[in-house]
């Protein structure tokens, strides 16, 4: 193979070209197809009331089909039209996709369930999966270059997420998720999500749920600004495309300029997503679209701690890096779905996904721990070009039918993803490394970067093809009218090819698997259900053994049990959990280059949320986790971090005035804190504790509504400018103070 050489120069403006042509290519669509909307068959849409108190109620008339029999429409906009919580003016909803397939209430799932309303995200400006996670105190965000992050739950990190259901890979070196502006909500069922979501960590299941395109013509735009030269700008236009609504488009698009409070470190971004959907027929919907998404970010890979663990004290804005340092993403995602309803209300569902990322990185970080002593320490450049195309299938048919005198379900689909990866990496050496943590440079002479495809370690060219392919069913029984009994199983086929394309080597795994899982749903009361729940874990392991083989998929279970209930008129919604996870044979690096599956882990807790509108004008949500962690392994090296801390809790509440002169003056504030938490760093044989303190990071916020249309709102984070590290992770990298005070000004307009 022949040598590439590559001279990477920071770009002073994003890889909008791309994107352009994606947006221009969906604007074209929709100008193409508007002919056909004008013959799109006619029909009665859904009438959405908002009351005062934020109470979304749907009312679906019956129709006429052309055979004179009537239908019940469900469908207009997908089957998760009822889950959409855009309009909605409330902390809380009634319904949710995740864990489920179509929207289900979250009292009909046994499982822990987090859902960030619309509203949620637009009064905190959550405009990214990490601060709107930071709101969700069973999920751990770990920033890992400052605007990308790990996530963790209950012990354990995610590395996958889904868009409606589909599930594809994360990997936070490659950026994370596409920017909420995109999105009607965030969904969070905690603990495996094997069922639906395929293999996978055991901590949780994230789904983004996406804007879908309404009959009723509406528009936004909002401007942002504030602390460290932050810039935002957004936009977001609906218009049904005939008389009817049955056609009709969606465009949302944004761009972002922000500094950081560490120096040099700083992003732009720009994105767009459009949609088009057809109601084919009065239960027929077709609905198509694409993401496009760019990000360019001078980064951090977080400062390193002295060499025995503890961790140093120095300036937030202190910056570990080169002037140079990069790392580039771009995004696009083409979709199709199609959704129909039968005359017995079984419903059909089939999707299709393509997701195309490239990231170019380079950056100079942290090679040694800092000597006590001179405050000294090493530096080095890693250089990675990555690209990555992800496909993914899914189609299901849940299939309604009477038995006992109740209402059942069985649900029985398949899917299918596949990921296509390509890197090429290397690392490179300065002649003088040092740094000093008191008295930091950014001044290292930019490499030239090879990439030669030849090992042993630091140089490698690398392709990985992942295929995965599950058949899935559950049955939902109701033997006696208060009683739901839920039976799930998976089976699922994996095969990975890791090859090495310098030495040509090749890595081949072939697992396949199936598991359970199992529910009981008990209505004590109309409003109250107390239930508990079994969920099995599969996720194959790349990891080879000392014999060279794959060392076998990782196991285990979770167990829960809790109550569900709903208050004050259904308005706010109260869930409390208790939690047993077990996950078996972990990969675990022996300390000479090959792994053994001796980790063995057991996590057990208590989830307590509370959201919803407890009073006219007040919107709340808080919740509180208790999370013990216990390594279950004999082996040294298999010592399981605390990265979740054993309590997390979180707050926010907004009053809005609603009447007298104070009206539409909205005062909002919220607290989110954590205790003690550790990780575990392992190198070679030797293993260090990194131990940081736990916080409170208090925030507030106000806003008024100048008119009917036009909302300002000023937004001020860690109002009492609280010092503390949010993350930590080895004594050489990757550990990050927490954001100090922010200010941040943001005016929205609506039509």
């Amino acid at each position: 193979m022949s040598t590439k050489t590559k001279t990477t120069t920071k770009p002073v403006c994003l890889h909008s070209r791309n994107l352009a042509v994606g947006v221009g290519l969906a604007a074209a669509v929709t100008i193409a197809l508007m002919p056909f909307a004008v013959r799109a068959q006619q029909g009665q849409l859904p009438t959405i009331v908002v009351t005062d108190e934020g109470e979304q109620q749907n009312t679906l008339s019956a129709q006429q089909d052309d055979g004179g029999t009537t239908v019940n429409e469900k469908i207009v906009g997908g089957t998760d039209r009822a889950a959409q919580t855009e309009g909605v003016n409330s902390y809380t909803t009634g319904e949710t996709t995740v864990g489920t397939k179509g929207p289900a209430s979250i009292r009909d799932i046994p499982r822990t369930t987090n859902v960030i309303t619309r509203q949620q995200l637009d009064d905190q400006n959550l405009n990214s999966i990490e601060r709107a996670l930071e709101w969700d105190p069973g999920i751990v965000v770990a920033t890992g270059n400052l605007f990308y992050s790990s996530f963790y739950a209950r012990g354990h990190e995610i590395f996958s997420y889904s868009i409606d259901g589909m599930t594809r890979p994360l990997q936070s070196i490659y950026g994370t998720t596409p920017d909420l502006s995109f999105f009607d909500r965030v969904e969070v069922l905690s603990g495996p999500g094997t069922l639906f979501n395929g293999s996978g960590e055991p901590g949780a299941a994230l789904n983004l749920a996406r804007k879908r395109a309404g009959p009723v013509s509406h528009a936004t735009a909002s401007f942002t600004g504030g602390m460290w030269d932050h810039y935002r700008g957004e936009f977001d236009i609906n218009t049904p495309l005939n008389d009817s609504g049955t056609v009709r488009a969606r465009v949302v698009g944004f761009g972002l300029d922000e500094g950081s409070f560490i120096d040099h470190a700083n992003q732009q971004r720009i994105g767009a997503y459009g949609t088009l959907e057809f109601d084919i027929t009065r239960t027929t919907t077709l609905s198509l679209g694409m993401f496009g998404d760019e990000q360019d970010v001078s980064s951090t890979s977080g400062l390193p701690t002295f060499t025995n663990g503890k961790l140093v004290d120095v300036s937030r804005s202190s910056y570990v890096g080169a002037d140079w340092n990069m790392n580039d993403s771009r995004s696009k995602e083409h979709f199709v779905e199609l959704d129909h309803i039968f005359q017995n209300d079984a419903r059909f569902h089939a999707a299709y996904r393509r997701n195309d990322r490239d990231t170019d990185i380079l950056t100079a970080l942290g090679l040694t721990g800092v000597d006590s002593t001179t405050g000294n320490f090493d530096m080095f450049a890693f250089a990675r070009n990555f690209e990555e195309t992800n496909d993914a299938l899914d189609s299901y048919v849940a299939l309604p039918f009477k038995m006992f005198g109740t209402e059942n379900e069985i649900i029985v689909g398949a899917d299918y993803r596949n990921s296509d990866q390509y890197f090429e990496q290397n690392f490179i050496f300065f002649d003088q490394p040092t740094n000093n943590i008191y008295n930091l440079t950014k001044y290292f002479p930019e490499p030239v970067v090879t990439f030669p495809g030849v090992g042993p370690g630091f140089s490698l060219n690398q392709s990985t093809e992942f295929n995965e392919t599950g058949l899935y069913g559950q049955l939902k029984l109701k033997p006696v009218e208060p009683v739901t009994v839920l039976l799930g199983g998976r089976a699922t086929y994996f095969e990975n090819t890791i090859t090495d394309e310098g030495r040509g080597l090749v890595n081949k795994i072939d697992e396949d698997d199936t598991t359970g899982n199992a529910g009981i749903l008990i209505d004590v009361t109309p409003n109250a259900t107390l239930y508990g729940s079994y969920a099995q874990i599969f996720q194959p392991q790349t990891e080879a053994g000392a014999d060279g083989n794959p060392i076998g998929a990782r196991s285990g279970y979770q167990y829960e049990v809790g109550i569900k209930k709903s208050l004050l008129n259904d308005q706010v919604n109260f869930q409390a959990a208790w939690f047993n996870l077990e996950d078996t044979n972990r990969a675990v690096n022996d300390g000479i280059g090959t792994f053994a599956a001796t980790g063995d882990v057991r996590t057990r807790g208590v989830d307590v949320r509370i959201g919803g509108n407890p009073m006219r004008g007040l919107k709340m949500t808080a919740g509180y986790v208790f999370t013990d962690t216990e390594n279950l392994s004999d082996d040294p090296l298999a010592e399981f971090g605390e990265i979740a801390p054993r309590h997390s809790a979180s707050l926010f509440m907004k009053y809005t005035f609603q009447d007298g002169p104070l009206r539409g003056l909205g005062i909002g504030g919220g607290a989110r804190g954590v205790s003690d938490f550790f990780s575990i760093y392992v190198d070679g044989t030797t293993v260090t504790r990194i131990e940081a303190p736990g916080y409170i990071v208090a925030d507030a916020q106000v806003s008024y509504n100048i008119s009917e249309k036009v909302q300002a709102q000023l937004d001020v984070t860690n109002v009492f400018d609280k010092k503390y590290y949010q993350r930590v992770n080895e004594t050489i990298r990757g550990n990050f103070y927490g954001e100090p005070t922010r200010v941040i000004f943001r005016i929205t307009a609506r039509r």
